[in-house]
């Protein structure tokens, strides 16, 4: 059982699939990451999980930007929202506290 979803220019699909046992099995694990602009909308991003009162790890400075991490869906999988680094002559980004 799932869904198939597609956004309205065709750029992106994404195919949702239920299966518990193997959802259980990923329980921790991030298989997913989804890219955000820049250092503003992951903020944006923090502040209306918090509105919401979602548990999640805050934004912390990893591999490739900055990242959103501790945030789980129902089935305990972590989905992390991340931010690259900014290129070259497009100035630096400065890291808030973790919360």
């Amino acid at each position: 059982m799932g869904v198939a979803l597609k956004d309205p220019s065709g750029t992106v699909e994404l195919a949702l699939r239920c299966d518990p046992a193997r959802a259980a099995a990923l329980a921790g694990f991030d298989p997913i990451a989804l890219c955000v602009p820049g250092r503003a909308e992951l903020a944006a991003w923090h502040g209306r999980l918090e509105e919401l009162g979602e548990p999640h790890g805050g934004i912390v400075t990893g591999a490739v930007g900055h990242v959103l991490v501790g945030l789980h869906d129902p089935d305990g999988i972590e989905i992390r929202l991340y931010s690259p680094h900014p290129q070259p002559g497009q100035g630096s980004e400065q890291q808030e506290p973790r919360p």
